[in-house]
């Protein structure tokens, strides 16, 4: 791993560590978490499912990274950059495994369901268990946008995220 120098010293980015460290908790929750019942996308209700306005701006994801987890033959971990502009949302959806959200910019409301809302800034995050029912996900700026970064793991066969009908 290559270090930066600082005052003389040598220090390692801190990214990287981080990441690895998400990573770790991330694949030791899964591994426990996984073996619990999933919920579907299916059980949302309809007036759940409308939470997103069909004409508001949509979340804009970008995978940046996938990784085959050798500690856990079968199982991936997938890190994505998601771009909220200015009153985007990301309707109700599940994530086939678990899921740990990094706010990067912008202030994120999110729900899932049978909990209350929440409202995140930089800096801050949040946890899906795996088969959670994501109710919206949303920039809550008219004019501001918004990032966040999503440390995914799951089964090699498992989709990503799947949006209700």
């Amino acid at each position: 791993m290559s270090s930066t120098t600082i005052g003389g010293r040598h220090v390692r980015p801190l990214l990287p560590i981080l990441g690895g460290v998400v990573l770790a908790a991330m694949v030791a929750a899964g591994a426990i978490v996984s073996l619990g019942q999933k919920e579907s996308v299916d059980s949302i209700d309809e007036t759940a499912s409308n939470l997103c306005d069909p004409s508001r701006p949509r979340e804009l994801p970008e995978v940046v990274r996938i990784d085959p987890l050798g500690q856990l033959p079968g199982n991936r971990a997938i890190i994505a950059r998601v771009h909220f502009p200015p009153n985007a949302c990301a309707g109700a959806h599940t994530h086939g495994g678990t899921v740990s959200v990094y706010v990067v910019s912008g202030m994120i409301r999110s729900q899932l369901q049978g909990e209350p809302a929440h409202v995140y800034g930089p800096g801050q995050t949040f946890f899906e268990h795996p088969g959670a029912v994501h109710l919206i996900a949303e920039n809550v700026s008219d004019t501001l946008p918004a990032e966040i970064v999503a440390f995914h793991v799951l089964g090699e066969q498992e989709e990503v995220t799947v949006f209700a009908k």
